[in-house]
């Protein structure tokens, strides 16, 4: 996503040069120099991966991924953009072959661009293909970070956000278009400009295609016409167009069906075996039946093994598996991943009964000379050794070995990611808690083999639980705390 926000706001600030009628020679340098810079960032950035998960109670099995599957044509996005029939009288479309002169070539053929000279209006924007997962999670989590909405918005015009951007704020009214969105109207323009430009902006996800839509006018100047109306739009005319990315109503009924859902029961606190009743307990339990109560089906717990889960979820042995399974790339490769349940991160874990101040938040933690205990080796050791320097940070070799010495008052504090944090205070109860999140970065979601038509029925259940309150419900009696950040 950051790299679209880039090009969306390089292309506002070479088509408002453009519709506003400086000389080409003008317009070329400004182009040239610009265009150098995105070229240029975008060969020299690697692609990220989601950060590899940090120990966990069970260990990650080795995957052999399953046969090629054949790809379904990508949708023809062409069809689902604003027009100028859309917009009201006097709009003309900015000619595409006219940033192609420049150097500013849109990133891709949906992209459409309008002005309107008198007065000065700029609309603009493109829908694009999140074919993954690994796309879609990207986007979603992108779109929740103010800062870096921001950020990668004002890189591509060529500006610093602090020194060129007054007045950014959210807009309210975008929150209610597609399956996640976000909107942001600011005011751009640096101090010796002649004029101040408000851009308003909305940025959203309707199934497997995300889309851009802008709306730049003369600051002081009412909107011709709402960015917010403008996404509602061309939202619509995506589900129109493309009715496979929205949940169907006979995919919310089931029919009574048997779904076979994947239980290690092993696993606290998503799946285990109560050692006195016997009884099987855990977050999979609560949420399988929950979800099928909504979808009027019926849950089949299975118990397998971790070896070989994701084979054999891929192979069709099972429907779908919670599991506390991580994303990652690697393995959105062998099955297909649904929408994430639960994001997490590293934590700094401290004895339930200290109330010393310096753990109390991470900027009292750094002043202080406390210290921190990590696994050797791990990603926590490596947070742990940024944040408050490798002295004070102490190295264990056995994973329960920093929770042994934490309660036995040997170290003062111990970084894990969250998922560890719990189990262990599940092992531990009444004798740790987490004083604080370093950071969340990492997702939980269910798998489901690569052709299931079971990802979007889910993924409307589980929207339904978070929508009144049951998912955060269930989270907090598991995981101590809501499913949400």
């Amino acid at each position: 996503m950051g790299k679209k926000l880039y090009l969306i706001g390089f292309l506002l600030a070479t088509a408002t040069l453009t519709a506003c009628g400086p000389s080409q020679a003008e317009l070329d340098a400004q182009a040239t120099e610009v265009a150098a810079d995105v070229f240029a960032t975008q060969t020299a950035e690697a692609p990220t991966d989601t950060p590899t998960p940090s120990s966990t109670p069970t260990p990650t099995p080795t995957i052999t991924p399953t046969p090629t599957i054949t790809p379904t044509p990508p949708p023809d996005l062409s069809r689902a953009v604003i027009t100028r029939d859309d917009l009201p009288p006097g709009f003309d479309e900015l000619p595409k072959e006219l940033l192609d002169s420049m150097g500013a070539s849109p990133p891709s053929e949906t992209y459409f661009a309008f002005f309107e000279e008198e007065p000065f209006h700029l609309i603009m924007g493109l829908p694009i293909l999140l074919p993954t997962r690994a796309d879609q999670l990207e986007f979603d989590i992108e779109l929740g970070d103010v800062e870096v909405f921001i950020s990668d918005f004002t890189a591509g015009m060529g500006v610093v956000a602090e020194d060129a951007i007054e007045e950014p704020k959210l807009i309210p009214a975008a929150e209610g278009v597609g399956d996640v969105s976000a909107g942001l109207t600011m005011v751009v323009g640096e101090e010796d400009a002649i004029l101040a430009m408000r851009v308003d902006i909305v940025a959203f996800r309707r199934g497997k295609i995300g889309a851009f839509i802008m709306v730049a006018y003369i600051e002081g100047d009412s909107p011709l016409v709402s960015v917010v109306d403008l996404a509602n739009l061309l939202d619509a005319r995506i589900v129109e167009e493309f009715p496979q990315d929205v949940v169907a109503a006979s995919a919310t009924d089931l029919g009574g069906q048997e779904i076979r859902i994947a239980v290690e029961n092993a696993y606290p606190p998503f799946c285990y075996i109560d050692p006195e009743s016997g009884e099987a307990l855990g977050w999979d339990y609560e949420v399988g039946r929950a979800i099928c109560e909504k979808l009027n089906c019926v849950p089949v717990f299975v118990e397998a093994t971790w070896a070989g889960l994701f084979e054999a979820v891929a192979a069709g042995e099972y429907d779908v598996s919670f599991n506390g399974i991580i994303y990652s790339p690697e393995r959105s490769q062998v099955v297909q991943f649904g929408e994430p349940y639960f994001v997490f991160g590293q934590v700094i874990l401290i004895r339930a009964d200290d109330a010393r101040p310096q753990l109390a938040d991470e900027e009292s933690l750094v002043a202080s000379n406390l210290n921190i205990g990590a696994l050797l080796g791990s990603l926590d050791e490596d947070t742990a050794v940024q944040l408050f320097g490798e002295e004070r940070v102490i190295g264990f070799e056995q994973f329960a070995a920093p929770i042994d010495a934490l309660i036995a008052g040997e170290i003062d504090s111990v970084i894990f990611d969250e998922i560890s944090a719990i189990f262990f205070m599940l092992e531990n109860p009444g004798r740790l808690k987490i004083s604080f999140t370093v950071n969340r970065d990492q997702f939980l979601a269910p798998i489901y083999t690569p052709t299931s038509d079971l990802v979007a029925s889910f993924n409307w259940a589980m929207e339904e639980l978070f929508l009144e309150g049951t998912m955060d419900e269930i989270c907090e009696r598991w995981f101590f705390r809501p499913c949400a950040p």
